[in-house]
């Protein structure tokens, strides 16, 4: 799979497994990732892959949370990211 080094910074490449690492990978993908890198994020884990680990992120900006809720037909109530904003104070959450 073609990903940009870019999007893994912070990490050695070298040794991630793309199974094992599959949430950091989808999650790194859908925030900051290219056109390119979802369609080879979706060949590789399947859409439903996809979703789960996007209802299960911690923190996704608003944004994606934005496209993940459209793409997946998923209210935003569902995704765990959301689930924090709401329970941070009303002064701490995104700003949009």
């Amino acid at each position: 799979m073609e990903l940009r080094q870019s999007l893994f910074w912070d990490t050695n490449v070298a040794t991630m497994n793309l199974e094992k690492d599959a949430p950091y990978v989808i999650e790194r993908v859908l925030e900051r990732g290219n056109t390119k890198e979802w369609k080879a994020i979706k060949e590789l884990y399947g859409v439903e892959k996809i979703k789960q680990e996007a209802l299960k992120a911690s923190y996704l900006t608003f944004q994606t949370l934005q496209f993940c809720s459209v793409y997946f037909s998923e209210p935003f109530e569902s995704f765990r990211s959301w689930q924090k904003q709401m329970e941070l104070p009303e002064h701490l959450r995104w700003v949009y």
